[in-house]
């Protein structure tokens, strides 16, 4: 057995003497332990990464295009979907073939037709905001 000072609910300090102030404590309890009633458990960690990996895995994920009538395009990065390669391929192939315009589902599974032009901007589009997404997760991993 070992003896541990316990301020506001936390282990401060272990000791192998009893002492003025201490309790007598099992010799797996460890400082920063918390004291509920009469066992000691490990403190919650709190993991600020992995909170912005989710957020911005979240964020990324979800990365859409508004065209602004009314047609929304999915335009998620190659680590969540295929719509970047598939729309850069799109654009190359309406390109080299010189179609006018194709088909292309939106993110509400409708149908519409779309230019190379229109997948261009939002393949900018996508890649504007995900480099917003990205400087935040910088920011928020800094001041962790």
């Amino acid at each position: 057995m070992r003896y541990a000072k316990i301020e506001n609910g936390t282990v401060i300090q272990i000791q192998p003497n009893k002492e003025t102030g201490f309790i007598e404590v099992e010799d797996s309890v460890v400082c920063g332990m918390q004291q509920e009633g009469d066992d000691f458990v490990a403190p919650a960690i709190v993991e600020p990464m992995k909170d912005a990996k989710t957020i911005r895995a979240e964020a990324l994920s979800g990365l859409v295009h508004d065209f602004g009538d009314g047609r929304i395009i999915q335009v998620r990065p190659p680590e969540f979907a295929a719509d970047e390669s598939n729309i850069r391929n799109a654009i190359e192939r309406m390109k080299r073939l010189s179609i006018a315009e194709r088909g292309w589902f939106m993110a509400d599974n409708t149908w519409h037709n779309v230019t190379a032009a229109e997948l261009q901007v939002a393949l900018n589009s996508a890649q504007d905001q995900g480099a917003v997404i990205w400087d935040q997760f910088f920011a928020d991993i800094a001041t962790a």
